[in-house]
């Protein structure tokens, strides 16, 4: 007669292991996020990030369908002879769950007037919102 043991704790694991199947069900990647990663942040929210390339402004996807918040940072150096950007913000764009990534550098070493960046930067860029079908 064979008899099977259990370990008091493979009950434990396997409802861990039930629980991170459903949340990544949930979360469904799929292609709107390509190389986005995205992580729950709590009270319904997740957050979104990845890095993108900008001369002068970029309307980026970021997976989710509404932005409440957003965090840039610029990232890298330019080539010398280039004025280095002096700004970097967002706006909210005309497509749910995109923003506009505007990147400013000074007109020139004695003009602090800004106009958009004439060569690429890469900005990392964090978005916090909602994604419906993730509840």
């Amino acid at each position: 007669m064979a008899y099977e043991t259990t370990h008091p704790m493979d009950s434990a694991r396997s409802k861990n292991v039930r629980k991170m199947n459903e949340a990544a069900r949930r979360v469904k990647l799929d292609d709107r996020l390509n190389s986005t990663e995205r992580t729950y942040a709590g009270s319904g929210k997740w957050r979104t990030r990845a890095a993108a390339t900008v001369t002068g402004h970029l309307e980026v996807v970021t997976g989710l369908d509404s932005v409440d918040s957003v965090q840039l940072t610029l990232k890298g150096s330019l080539a010398s002879g280039f004025l280095t950007p002096a700004l970097v913000s967002w706006s909210a764009s005309g497509t749910a769950g995109s923003i506009w990534v505007h990147v400013y550098k000074h007109t020139s070493t004695s003009d602090p007037t800004l106009l958009d960046a004439t060569v690429a930067c890469t900005v990392e860029w964090e978005a916090v919102g909602t994604i419906a079908d993730a509840d």
